[in-house]
């Protein structure tokens, strides 16, 4: 499982030892970013749009993002699965 959140692609700074990723054009609209050096997914871009979508694991420290949707396949979410939206539970 793959926690994404999106943030304006404009604001995002690649500032860790492996600089900006690696793209691949995984669709037609889709640019998907690996690190260069382990081969990590770390976002997904798509044409024109101005959002990227970063994964969770790319951050040295996400304690304080706290989701404001969750709008991915949450219909298929296993039941367990809770996205406390907004810092409420």
């Amino acid at each position: 499982m793959v926690a994404w959140v999106e943030f304006p692609l404009e604001k995002i700074k690649w500032t860790g030892p492996g600089g900006e990723p690696s793209f691949y054009q995984s669709s037609e609209k889709t640019a998907r970013g690996f690190c260069a050096t382990c081969g990590g997914t770390l976002c997904a871009v798509d044409e024109g749009y101005e959002n990227i979508s970063l994964t969770l694991a790319c951050f040295d420290d996400a304690s304080d993002i706290v989701p404001d949707e969750h709008y991915s396949f949450a219909d298929l979410a296993p039941a367990w699965l809770r996205v406390s939206l907004g810092g409420n539970p």
